[in-house]
């Protein structure tokens, strides 16, 4: 998650809230990661806070555990494992 845009859309994630302070990000990727996509732990949570927060100004990758994002230089990709 840190390694995108913003975590504001998913700072209630996992019945948690967090301060201002913790939503920064290192911006590697220009958009929100949003990891676990598919779990049954985050499947409602995530269609509730994607309909609540999702913009054309932060757009969300979906993360599902079996992946992971490479960036290497100007390029992102997806890698399915």
């Amino acid at each position: 998650m840190v390694a995108g845009s913003s975590i504001k859309e998913l700072e209630e994630i996992d019945g948690k809230k967090y301060s201002s302070q913790d939503l920064e990000c290192f911006k590697f990727v220009p958009f929100a990661i949003a990891p676990h996509w598919g779990g049954k732990h985050f499947r409602d949570e995530y269609r509730q806070l994607w309909s609540k927060y999702y913009t054309k100004e932060t757009p969300f990758v979906m993360l599902p555990d079996n992946s992971y994002l490479w960036v290497r230089g100007g390029s992102i990709q997806l890698i399915i494992v």
